[in-house]
C-alpha cells in the first residue's frame, strides 16, 4: 500500500479501501452459499474471461438470488510498500466491519481519472486494532490482505 493511504488508514482518517470488480477480487471477496446451483462453476459465472459488465452483472444476479455473499473476515493486516515480515512499523492489523459494491464518493480517496459512477468493491473498516507483526499471527482465512497497488489496474 502506498504511504499516503497507510498513514491515513492508520491515523483513522480513511475508513475504506477500493478493489477493482475483477475475476482476482471476486474470488477473494465473495463465496458461493448452500443455494449455489449444482450445475453451476464459479469460473462460468465469475472467471477471468468475462468483462468487467458481464462480472458485475452476474455479481448482483448472484446475490439477488442469494447464491453468493460477501465473505466475513476478523480483520485485515495492511502493509505499507514490500517491507520484510518483521518491520512492525510498516504492518498493522484493523478491524473489517463489512464489504459491499459501491462508488468512491469522497473525492480525496479517488485516484485521478475515476468516473464518479464507477462502482468499486468497498471494504469497510472499523478502528485500527493494534500494531501487528505479520509472521505468525494469523492464517489465510483470519485475514484480508489488503494493498493498494493501483499500478496493477
Amino acid at each position: 500500500m502506498k504511504h499516503e493511504w497507510f498513514v491515513a488508514f492508520k491515523e483513522g482518517d480513511k475508513p475504506v479501501e477500493f478493489r477493482e470488480i475483477t475475476a482476482y477480487w471476486t474470488k477473494r471477496l465473495m463465496e458461493p452459499t448452500e443455494y449455489w446451483p449444482s450445475d453451476k462453476r464459479w469460473d462460468d459465472l465469475y472467471g477471468k474471461h468475462l468483462d468487467r459488465d458481464t462480472l458485475l452483472a452476474n455479481i448482483y444476479y448472484g446475490i439477488r438470488k442469494v447464491y453468493i455473499r460477501y465473505k466475513k473476515f476478523g480483520d485485515m493486516v495492511l502493509t505499507e510498500g514490500y517491507p520484510s515480515k518483521d518491520d512492525a512499523d510498516k504492518h498493522f492489523r484493523i478491524g473489517w466491519f463489512g464489504t459491499d459494491i459501491g462508488c468512491v464518493r469522497v473525492s480525496r480517496w479517488a485516484w485521478s481519472g475515476t468516473p464518479a459512477d464507477k462502482k468499486f468493491f468497498r471494504i469497510w473498516t472499523n478502528k485500527v486494532t493494534e500494531p501487528y507483526l505479520y509472521a505468525g499471527k494469523a492464517t489465510a482465512d483470519e485475514i484480508l490482505e489488503v494493498t493498494n497497488d493501483l499500478e496493477k489496474f
